[in-house]
């Protein structure tokens, strides 16, 4: 009897945790491409764009996304690609000459690290405006932008700070990480 009570109180907990992640989802949009006004980031926006159609074009990889993705990537064969990590590598290999070439920075950036909701995205940022070791102090989160694929499977990008907001409730700081870029689309 204590089991099936608890097993209740864990479903009903999960369901709230399950809603508030959709509202939260619902509130935060990311930035519409059309609107983008800085030169440089509309040419990684372009590049982006371009590294998400590959993905899904690819003949030898199944792309997915979302967490009915990262359902189909644990119970799938060995080709199907979509977890958050998968996307962040994904997506630093197809944009990391363009960025390059307009003089930007980018970085991987992972939130509520080694717990169940651990995210991992692209981060990119204008160098002259602050150095990679301000990020991401909150005073500056809206001037650098993250590149994050994988809830929708669209080349959505985010101000910092809205990306903070989208990802709910925060229990690990925000932490700057390498990329291996071992996929390609």
């Amino acid at each position: 009897m204590t089991r099936q009570i608890k097993r209740h109180s864990t479903l009903q907990c999960l369901t709230v945790a399950a809603m508030a992640m959709i509202l939260t989802a619902c509130v935060v949009k990311p930035i519409p491409h059309q609107s983008i006004q800085q030169s440089a980031l509309r040419e990684i926006a372009q590049s982006y764009r371009m590294t998400v159609r590959q993905a899904y074009e690819s003949t030898n990889k199944t792309w997915v996304s979302g967490w009915a993705g990262n359902m189909a990537v644990n119970f799938q064969d060995n080709n199907t690609y979509g977890l958050c990590y998968h996307w962040k590598k994904i997506v630093y290999a197809g944009v990391v000459e363009t960025v390059e070439r307009v003089g930007w920075r980018m970085t991987g950036i992972t939130v509520n690290e080694a717990t169940t909701h651990e995210h991992h995205a692209v981060l990119v940022y204008d160098p002259a405006l602050f150095r990679h070791k301000d990020l991401p102090s909150p005073a500056k989160q809206h001037l650098a932008y993250v590149l994050d694929p994988w809830r929708t499977g669209k080349a959505e990008i985010y101000t910092l700070d809205k990306w903070l907001e989208r990802a709910g409730q925060i229990t690990v700081e925000p932490r700057l990480v390498a990329v291996v870029t071992d996929l390609q689309p």
